[in-house]
């Protein structure tokens, strides 16, 4: 909320103070020299600091605050996690978290490259020794089809059915296909089984290609509540397959654990979802 001259006057200031410039103005554009990238340096640290030092005040007095970046792959960022953040907020009104929704490869390597705090997947990796992953939520997997679909009317469907249909995937690193792909595995399948015509990035553009008619998915259950609700898709169990899938909480088994997270991952493990 300063005016251009306003922070001229102090940058101004600035290089009288240090005896030195801080920026190179080269027509309408202003780049750090390297004494101003020595004082941008040193100012992110201070900031830090100064962060912490007022975060410790706080929480002499019991009041826990800070930020918390959390991860979480499609579904739980999108079905599982928004409310009960607004219900962790009205508790911990001065902790602020940062919500990234990627798939669930992505979000492992975001945490095993302390981007990330912690994280809710739908897949365990194999990073046990570096990782640890805690039971959060279960639910069931389905097959969606358009209600124009011969199934439309169906409960349930036999696997070898599912062979010359049409299908739609989810990317490489979606926790939804890997789950999917173990449990096809499981029943005796692979991916070569599968009729894949399509393959997106997100649950989303799935369902809408499932209700235009280019194919079917197996999506999770909670990405199927609305359009089941208003019959824009239908859903099915399909006989010979494992359907059940867990979503994880995910963190760093050597990274020491703030106050703010340690409220987060206490609040989410004492309010699963119903």
């Amino acid at each position: 909320y300063l005016s251009q001259p306003t922070i001229s006057v102090q940058i101004q200031t600035l290089e009288e103070e240090l005896n030195t410039k801080l920026f190179d103005r080269l027509g309408k554009e202003a780049l750090l020299t390297k004494s101003g990238k020595i004082l941008y340096r040193h100012a992110i640290k201070i900031f830090k600091q100064c962060k912490a030092a007022q975060k410790e005040i706080l929480e002499l007095d019991g009041l826990i605050t800070g930020d918390v970046s959390l991860g979480a792959s499609n579904i739980p960022g999108e079905y599982i996690l928004p409310p009960l953040l607004g219900k962790f907020y009205k508790e911990y009104p001065e902790v602020k978290v940062d919500l990234i929704i990627r798939n669930t490869f992505n979000i492992i390597d975001r945490i095993l490259n302390n981007e990330i705090e912690v994280g809710m997947v739908g897949e365990i990796l194999v990073y046990e020794q570096q990782l640890k992953f805690e039971k959060f939520y279960s639910e069931r997997l389905f097959l969606a089809v358009p209600l124009t679909h011969k199934w439309a009317g169906k409960d349930t469907i036999n696997l070898d059915m599912l062979k010359e249909e049409p299908y739609i995937s989810r990317e490489f690193g979606s926790g939804t296909k890997s789950n999917t792909m173990k449990k096809l595995l499981k029943a005796g399948w692979s991916e070569k089984d599968l009729n894949i015509v399509l393959k997106v990035s997100s649950n989303t553009a799935v369902k809408k290609a499932v209700e235009a008619g280019i194919g079917v998915s197996i999506l999770s259950e909670l990405s199927l509540l609305d359009e089941v609700k208003l019959g824009t898709l239908h859903k099915l169990d399909i006989k010979g397959m494992d359907m059940e899938r867990t979503f994880y909480l995910v963190h760093h088994k050597n990274k020491s654990k703030s106050k703010a997270m340690d409220a987060l991952l206490n609040f989410l493990q004492k309010n699963p979802p119903h």
